[in-house]
């Protein structure tokens, strides 16, 4: 099967341009809960429905936004990331905010330290655009290993068919700033502008935007039943229930996967 490489990056990322200036600006704003905060949370938070009787694995952890959020709801959590500066950030606002039930793991995705069917749950929020193939391959062969039989998978990332991505760059930008001025609250001209200077600035890092078919058909191969696809569209929710507008439309794709038992299981039912 062809990768849709709707963008590919030219330089080779690896965790040491998840610098301490990459994740200051998200420790900011949710911090501050402002308007693209409080959404991302939103959107995945609003499936996965944290809970006391979880055990939830947030990889690909980043700051601990997710990891915090489950925790905060009573879960008991898992938050990975190969990157020991996204996990120092973590610690100190699970400090910060008083949470506990967290045990924060330095791992990359092809060998994550969790026991076989430990959890029930597990979040992939804005983390495989950041994977090569390979190395998305890798993951989905350990989230079945550690997520139990009939437990859920979450994967939140970038729609590479948004029609906006596929503009030039120029006119993407202009679009993205009077996006950013209109939609998002608190947003001064000095914010405004820092938001879109990291945005160009680190857009490098999404190596691979894989869309909703190419991660459905990896996760039926990997023995998941697709349960639900999503497309999140953040500027206008009501288009979310027309078919051909939420897939060219919408900014972000959710895709919700149960593990099943079987190889036969994973072809009839996908």
């Amino acid at each position: 099967m062809t990768i849709p490489h709707l963008k590919e990056s030219m330089k080779k990322v690896t965790d040491k341009d998840y610098t301490d200036e990459y994740f200051r600006l998200q420790v900011r704003r949710y911090k501050e809960l402002d308007e693209w905060a409080r959404t991302r949370i939103k959107n995945v938070l609003s499936t996965v429905k944290p809970s006391k009787r979880d055990i939830i694995a947030d990889i690909g952890c980043g700051i601990g936004t997710f990891a915090i959020e489950c925790a905060k709801r009573g879960s008991y959590v898992y938050a990975v990331d190969y990157s020991q500066v996204a996990l120092d950030i973590a610690k100190g606002l699970r400090k910060e905010m008083g949470v506990d039930r967290i045990t924060f793991i330095n791992s990359s995705v092809d060998d994550i330290p969790i026991e076989d069917c430990k959890v029930n749950k597990a979040i992939c929020a804005d983390l495989v655009e950041h994977l090569y193939p390979k190395e998305f391959d890798a993951l989905l062969k350990e989230l079945h290993r550690i997520v139990k039989k009939d437990g859920y998978v979450y994967i939140y990332t970038p729609n590479p068919k948004n029609l906006v991505g596929l503009l030039p760059d120029p006119i993407k930008r202009l679009g993205m700033s009077i996006f950013i001025r209109s939609k998002l609250d608190n947003m001064n001209d000095e914010k405004t502008k820092e938001v879109e200077e990291y945005n160009q600035k680190f857009e490098y890092v999404h190596v691979d935007l894989k869309d909703a078919k190419y991660i459905k058909s990896k996760l039926i191969e990997r023995n998941f039943k697709i349960e639900r696809e999503i497309h999140k569209i953040m500027w206008l929710p009501a288009l979310e229930e027309i078919p051909v507008v939420r897939n060219y439309m919408g900014n972000h794709i959710l895709i919700i996967a149960r593990k099943i038992s079987s190889i036969v299981d994973a072809k009839r039912l996908g």
